[in-house]
Order: structure tokens, then C-alpha cells, then sequence
């Protein structure tokens, strides 16, 4: 009896001694455990504008390392977009863009918050489209600058102008009368050249350019003035027709002109136009009639603009298109995001809805545009 007894109690002792060193062990653990301090939110991408209807994923870490992360809750506050964890152990997460606007994420577990995140989401793909357009008509409004440029230039060349001198003046390759390295010769009085332009120097000088020889010759413009081509052709100035009365023939009295015509003689004739006006005048309504095309061309593009923008809204209004094996489809936010939670256990959850027809994805996240 007593050996049994004796057995016993070594026996209850042996299991009070385990007891203790269990109870020992796991107060140890309890005190070891590492308690979860602070998420962070990272992105794995750089831009901080985010395109509409685009996937963009995100590192979730802990502070310390190390702790495995449940139930966490996925935070944003854009109802048209989607975020939620892309990975088993929830290391990652995937944001999915909706409409254009300012978006906020963050995630949490118990009480512990990750770090606020926020971006601006904008339609890259119509910004894209509007700056080409603006360039487009940019260089459009450039290139038919220059056109003008050109044509007025022309017009001026078709229309010559011409010159003759004064007085005993200088020839110069340059508009400066600085020194006389550029002198060309010196002409008398009454020279004759075709006027090819104008110039102002930097003393603010006008200088007309001539003709010289094939080259560029400058004048000072006050050592000349316009003259006609027939003058410059060296055409005369026509006689005028005199009438003399024979002293034999008294009896002759001058013809009476009608009245009209006396007072058509009496009045003052309008001074005609020189060359120069002329020319000035041409080049004036060629600049206009350019100008009223350019309008036009700059407002057929804003009508184009406006279209495309009214293109833009429509296929945003429809919503995000899905194609699927009998057509294209278009879903809302929230039918996308049932998308996205119906078929992202397989990966890219868009790709697998566009395997079936409309109506089987229909059955799923209801009725859609088509």
C-alpha cells in the first residue's frame, strides 16, 4: 500500500512540474509576442495623377516586420473605384480607378491605421488628345502664318516699286552710316533702281532697299522718292497741244465747250494712287482674305475639338466596355467592382468576364448596356 501510494503521488508531482513548465513556456510566448505598431501604405508606381479605369497595386508593411497581417480593411472614398488586397497574405493591394477626381485610401487592422494616401485621377488618354489638338492647330496656325508671310512677300515682288534719287547720294551694303567700309559707290541725282524693301536700323533710321547691280543696295529712304514705271522706263511726260490763233483770221472764236464739261474741266481730278499704295493696298486684302481663312480653319477645329470632348463624355457617361465572346457590353462602377470580386481569385478579373457571353455576365452583375 504504501509503495502504491508512494508511486502515486511521484506520479502527481511529475504532472504539477509539466503544469508549471507549460504555464511557464507560454507566459514566455505571450511576453515575446510581437504586437502590430503601424501599417504602411507604398505605392509601386510614381505618378501622382492616377488614369481613369486603370489597376495601380500597393506594398502593405508592418511596423515591426514580421507580423502576418488579417483582416484588413480596405479603405477608399471614391465610390465609382475599387480597393482590396491582391495577394493571400494581404502584402498587396490593387487600386482600381474610377471617374475623374480626388482619391483617399488607407488601410486598417483593429486600431492600428496605415498611412492616408491621396492622388488626383484624370482622363490621360483625352488629355493626351487635347494637346495633340492644340499643337495640331498651332503648327496649323504657324504654318499658314507663314504661308501669308510668303504670299505678301510675293505680292510685293509681282508688284515693283520704284525710285529715283534726289541728289548726289551713297550706295551702302548695310543700313549704317557708321563708317564707310560699306559704301557701294556714290550716284548722281536722278538715278533710277527698283525698290525691293524697307528697313529701320537701330538709330531708328529708314532705309530703302534697292536693286543694286543683283545685290542688296540701301539708301537712306529721305535721298529718294517713288517714282512711276513709265518714268522709271524713261517714258516723257506727253506734250501739251497748243492752239494758236491766226492773226489772218480774226473772225475765228474759240469753240464754247458745254457747261458739263467746263465743270467736270474745273474740278479738282483725285490724285492716283502711287506704286507704292497700290502695292500696299493689294498686300492689305491678301492679308484680310488670309486672315478670314485662318478663322475659318481655327473654327472648324474647335469644332472638331468639341466633338471629340463630346465623344469622350458619351463613352465615359456609357461606363467601362467589356467584351465578351457576343459583343461589347458596358458596366457601372458597382457592376465592375462585382466583376472584380466574382473573378479576381483568377487574376486579371476583366479578361475572365470577356469569356463569357452578355447574358451569362448579366446573370451575375445584372442588366448592362449593349
Amino acid at each position: 500500500m504504501r509503495r502504491r501510494h508512494r508511486e502515486r503521488l511521484i506520479l502527481i508531482i511529475g504532472m504539477v512540474v509539466v503544469a508549471i513548465i507549460i504555464v511557464v513556456v507560454v507566459l514566455l510566448l505571450i511576453l515575446n509576442r510581437k504586437k502590430l505598431e503601424y501599417l504602411t501604405l507604398t505605392p509601386t508606381f510614381e505618378q501622382t495623377e492616377l488614369n481613369v479605369n486603370s489597376d495601380y497595386v500597393f506594398m502593405v508593411t508592418t511596423e515591426p516586420e514580421g507580423i502576418k497581417l488579417k483582416s484588413l480593411e480596405y479603405s477608399v472614398d471614391d465610390p465609382t473605384a475599387v480597393f482590396s488586397t491582391a495577394s493571400s497574405d494581404n502584402t498587396q493591394a490593387v487600386l482600381h480607378t474610377g471617374a475623374e477626381g480626388t482619391i483617399n485610401i488607407y488601410v486598417k487592422q483593429g486600431d492600428v491605421v496605415s498611412n492616408y494616401m491621396s492622388f488626383s485621377v484624370v482622363d490621360l488618354d483625352a488629355r493626351e488628345n487635347e494637346e495633340a489638338l492644340e499643337q495640331a492647330m498651332e503648327e496649323q496656325a504657324a504654318f499658314e502664318q507663314e504661308q501669308l508671310e510668303q504670299e505678301q512677300m510675293a505680292a510685293v515682288e509681282e508688284q515693283k516699286l520704284y525710285v529715283k534719287t534726289i541728289k548726289n547720294v551713297r550706295v551702302r551694303s548695310s543700313a549704317s552710316t557708321s563708317s564707310n567700309d560699306n559704301v557701294l559707290a556714290t550716284v548722281d541725282q536722278g538715278t533710277k533702281y527698283v525698290k525691293t524693301g524697307e528697313t529701320t536700323n537701330d538709330d531708328g533710321e529708314t532705309w530703302t532697299i534697292i536693286d543694286y547691280n543683283g545685290s542688296e543696295g540701301y539708301i537712306r529712304s529721305d535721298m529718294v522718292e517713288a517714282i512711276s514705271e513709265e518714268e522709271f522706263n524713261g517714258a516723257s511726260a506727253p506734250e501739251e497741244n497748243v492752239e494758236t490763233t491766226s492773226a489772218s483770221e480774226p473772225e475765228k472764236k474759240e469753240e464754247k465747250k458745254p457747261e458739263q464739261e467746263q465743270q467736270q474741266a474745273e474740278q479738282p481730278q483725285p490724285a492716283q494712287p502711287s506704286a507704292e499704295e497700290q502695292a500696299a493696298a493689294a498686300a492689305a486684302a491678301q492679308q484680310a482674305e488670309a486672315q478670314k481663312q485662318l478663322e475659318a480653319q481655327q473654327q472648324a477645329l474647335l469644332e472638331q475639338q468639341a466633338a471629340a470632348a463630346a465623344a469622350a463624355a458619351a463613352a465615359a457617361a456609357a461606363g467601362t466596355p467589356i467584351h465578351c465572346k457576343d459583343g461589347t457590353c458596358y458596366v457601372t462602377a458597382e457592376q465592375l467592382s462585382k466583376i472584380h470580386a466574382t473573378w479576381d481569385f483568377a487574376g486579371d478579373a476583366i479578361e475572365m468576364a470577356g469569356h463569357h457571353s452578355i447574358g451569362e455576365l448579366e446573370a451575375v452583375i445584372g442588366p448592362t448596356q449593349h
